[in-house]
């Protein structure tokens, strides 16, 4: 068996930048980028609640 199989390279997968601020009220979220959830989510103090940035 030949060890060099030609495949394709894995797909380049970029970052999203730090949450700063929250897309709600504006707010900055917190030293070090605030609270984050088990799911990834971000905790706004302003507002009381959780949300999540996805990729576009």
């Amino acid at each position: 068996m030949e060890d060099d199989l030609e495949t394709d390279p894995p797909p380049v997968v970029e970052a999203l930048p730090p949450v700063q601020h929250c897309p709600f009220c504006g707010e900055s979220i917190g030293s070090f980028w605030g609270r984050r959830g088990d799911d990834g989510s971000h905790w706004c103090e302003a507002c009381q609640r959780f949300f999540r940035v996805v990729d576009a």
